[in-house]
């Protein structure tokens, strides 16, 4: 395989404006790639972007340049689905380095065939093992992990992951050889770290905070269903949007939780950050994780982490936080009840782990983050 020293072509089927973890790191990446000499061509999709940012890009990136190329297509079970994609990648891929975010079908089978065609390396980003979504998903999703996301992986000059849980899951599951898997942690943008902190006085309950998408996958609704279960002493505000945003009003409603809760829909800028300054807690309900940008964002900020005890969260948290052990996901709403009691009844407790997570998180930054990946993505470069 060969490919110039500068040229990195990057696949991600959805890229920002359009809001989500996976989307934010493609970008970070490719900005700060570019900052080290890489002539980054970014191929996605229009889905989620303004009309002024759905043109075609007219030239190739230069060295230190990031280009993103926006292809026309549809979403069908949050999966973008682009006809033009495996021509424009097979067109981009010449002489370049392919690097893949993967989790979706169409750019997975692009990015490898360009790949295979080019005899370009191909450097797959694993962010996490997907759930299934939906009827449609429950049928399809088992088949794209098993034909698809299997071979893609296995296939791949390099398989970067997010933590050493992942290792163990790619190479475990999805047959990838140990040799061939890097870890490179998720980064967090240094400003939270300088976010003014709103302490808790004696006679104010505690404030917790949760922020995602609100998605199947997510399982906001447990936030809710905890917040109904405690004794009183707290509030709660979810931030984010989505498909289960209507049928968490209507639960809200039938939970009867009036003002403890605050559902803000998206929210980004200052009026997040400003929830994030309000909050001493930060919760996690989600099922299924890889290594949340909003959770690291919590924990610079100095708010306490109650998160679910799954293998990517624990390896994040460590002991700066609360690790929720559910073993069966009905009773997923009491644990995370008795959780939040506790801490609302020790504040000191609840500063002094959010003042743990604060020194845990102080060392993950994108810059530090970039690092590893322009090594991983350097080693496969042949001049």
């Amino acid at each position: 395989m060969s490919a110039a020293a500068d040229r990195l072509l990057v696949l991600s089927g959805y890229y920002p404006p359009h809001v989500g973890g996976v989307e934010v790191c493609a970008q970070r990446y490719a900005e700060a790639l570019a900052r080290r000499g890489w002539a980054v061509h970014v191929l996605t999709s229009t889905l989620g972007a303004s009309p002024d940012r759905t043109e075609r890009p007219r030239k190739n990136p230069t060295p230190g340049q990031v280009v993103v190329s926006r292809l026309e297509g549809w979403e069908v079970a949050h999966t973008p689905l682009l006809p033009g994609l495996l021509t424009a990648a097979w067109r981009a891929a010449r002489g370049a380095t392919v690097h893949l975010h993967t989790g979706h079908a169409t750019t997975d089978v692009a990015a490898w065939v360009a790949a295979r065609l080019r005899r370009s390396p191909l450097v797959v980003h694993f962010h996490m093992d997907l759930p299934a979504s939906g009827v449609v998903g429950a049928v399809v999703l088992p088949l794209y992990k098993r034909w698809v996301l299997s071979a893609v992986l296995r296939s791949a000059t390099r398989v970067v992951v997010l933590t050493d849980a992942q290792r163990e899951h790619v190479v475990g599951t999805h047959g990838v050889r140990p040799e061939r898997v890097a870890v490179v942690p998720n980064g967090v943008d240094e400003l939270f770290a300088a976010l003014p902190r709103s302490e808790r006085r004696s006679d104010e309950p505690l404030r917790v905070l949760s922020v995602c998408r609100l998605v199947p996958q997510k399982e906001p609704g447990v936030l809710l269903q905890s917040l109904a279960l405690t004794g009183g002493a707290l509030t709660a505000t979810l931030v984010g949007d989505g498909e289960l945003a209507p049928a968490l009003a209507d639960l809200a409603d039938e939970l009867d939780l009036g003002e403890r809760l605050r559902l803000t829909g998206a929210l980004s800028g200052k009026a997040l950050h400003a929830e994030f300054s309000a909050a001493q807690v930060f919760v996690v309900t989600s099922a299924v994780e890889g290594m949340p940008l909003a959770l690291l964002e919590a924990m610079a900020a100095g708010l306490t982490p109650v998160v679910r005890d799954l293998p990517e969260l624990r390896s994040v948290v460590g002991d700066a936080g609360v690790l929720v052990p559910v073993d069966d996901p009905a009773d997923a709403p009491a644990a995370f009840a008795a959780a939040l009691d506790a801490l609302a009844a020790d504040p000191a407790r609840c500063a002094e782990l959010g003042r743990a997570a604060r020194v845990a998180a102080a060392g993950r930054t994108w810059e530090q983050s970039a690092d590893l990946l322009d090594d991983v993505l350097l080693a496969e470069v042949v001049v």
